[in-house]
């Protein structure tokens, strides 16, 4: 058994369930989290 990946705000995902769900879409970006900022 593969142990979920594990967000840093504590969600749990399969990594290969959502590959599955997402294959062809065009509207999902690879995205990192570098925080928040305050915007001016």
């Amino acid at each position: 058994m593969v142990p979920p990946l594990t967000t840093p705000c504590a969600h749990n995902f399969y990594k290969a369930r959502l590959d599955g769900v997402f294959v062809g879409q065009s509207f999902i970006k690879d995205r990192t989290c570098g925080g928040r900022r305050t915007l001016a």
